[in-house]
């Protein structure tokens, strides 16, 4: 006999029962698409499709079984030059026993422009963004491994020397809260990361090292 978790099951009865008087007492939906759309959409109103596709269906491996678009992981907002910046991503994997596209989109989304591109890759919609925002972000220099490796990890130290080299070797206009750095990288470590550039932007792969240089 198959063992069946009594407690479990109980609460699980009572979240449908709970989310059924929820759903009968909510007004009928108008927003946005409740499953995968490639239309323009700000992140809010995706919250808030999800926040509804969640109540007709649950909270249980929304991602995957909505197809609906979400923040990225490890993504925040990111505010350039009036630019307001979003990675979003939508889990199309097929889940075992189903049928399904079987991949990861992504999602680059600016809110005050109404911009958005999609693509398979995090970093191609890393770079879409900033060429949206930062035209001429593929011109600045590399900084040295040296310095760069260090903020994986950062101390005082190695942002303010990460900060000097900057201000020594890059335009005036790209030292502003946001703005991004190129850095070198050993073909182990490619991804574009959030967040690691000295003014709190994007530290975007540049040149690629081999492992053992």
């Amino acid at each position: 006999m198959d063992h069946v978790d009594v407690p479990g099951q109980i609460t699980l009865d009572i979240d449908a029962l709970i989310r059924e008087a929820e759903l009968d007492a909510a007004p009928a939906w108008t927003g946005g698409p409740l499953h995968l759309t490639l239309d323009y959409r700000t992140p809010e109103e995706h919250a808030a499709a999800m926040q509804r596709w969640i109540l007709e269906n649950g909270q249980s491996a929304c991602r995957s079984r909505s197809n609906m678009w979400s923040p990225a992981i490890c993504h925040q907002p990111l505010t350039i030059e009036g630019h307001e910046l979003h990675v979003l991503s939508v889990d199309l994997r097929t889940e075992h026993g189903h049928e399904g596209p079987g991949a990861l989109l992504y999602q680059a989304n600016c809110t005050p422009c109404r911009w958005h591109e999609v693509t398979d890759s995090e970093n191609a919609a890393v770079e879409a963004m900033h060429d949206h925002a930062v035209p001429d972000w593929r011109d600045l220099p590399l900084m040295p491994h040296k310095i760069s490796a260090a903020l994986s990890n950062p101390t005082r130290q190695s942002l303010a020397a990460a900060r000097a080299w900057v201000e020594q070797n890059y335009p005036a206009h790209r030292q502003h809260p946001g703005a991004p750095i190129r850095t070198t990288r050993t073909s182990m470590g490619t991804r574009h990361v959030p967040g690691r550039s000295p003014f709190g932007g994007f530290d975007l792969t540049g040149e690629i090292h081999g492992v053992n240089r």
